[in-house]
């Protein structure tokens, strides 16, 4: 926006310059003229004298307003180069930025791609994990219940062995009878 703000001002400084250069020349051309019919009536010379000075005076005004124009259009081509170096600096600050936000972005993806497949790998470690458990499960469930029919059963082994014994001293007793 700068630059087309200075571009513009530019513009009218140069259209300015022009008026003055042409304005200077036909001042240029008046003195001229001036000087000529100065010489050819060399009498009654002081109306002609004080209208040269006054066009010498304004001839002086627009050449310093020229020189005043020109200090400002070599100021504004300074303030151009100067903004042409600056934009060439941030034009060089943005590719460098995009280099590395296009760095670090794959950093990311690479850094997302490992964590899915880590997250993958544990999902899959933590099913195999989860079916050891429920085998193991179902071994010790299945090792509980063969450990109370094997206790029903002994206490049943060892009723039936208390039944025998005693059958076995009721048999001894009538014997010794």
């Amino acid at each position: 926006m700068r630059s087309d703000k200075e571009e513009g001002k530019a513009a009218l400084l140069r259209e300015e310059i022009v008026q003055l250069q042409e304005e200077v020349h036909l001042l240029r051309q008046m003195k001229d003229m001036l000087s000529k019919d100065l010489e050819e009536t060399q009498g009654g010379c002081s109306a002609n004298l004080l209208s040269t000075t006054e066009l010498r005076v304004q001839l002086v005004d627009k050449e310093q307003e020229l020189d005043r124009a020109k200090e400002s259009l070599q100021a504004m081509k300074a303030d151009r180069k100067r903004l042409k170096a600056e934009k060439s600096d941030l034009v060089s600050q943005m590719q460098q930025l995009y280099a590395t936000l296009e760095s670090r972005e794959e950093q990311l993806r690479e850094f997302i791609r490992n964590y899915d497949q880590h997250r993958k790998e544990s999902e899959d470690a933590v099913k195999v994990l989860a079916k050891e458990k429920d085998v193991l499960e179902r071994e010790k469930w299945d090792l509980r219940r063969q450990t109370k029919e094997s206790t029903e059963q002994a206490n049943i082994l060892r009723s039936q062995m208390d039944m025998k014994e005693n059958r076995i001293k009721e048999l001894e007793a009538e014997l010794t009878m």
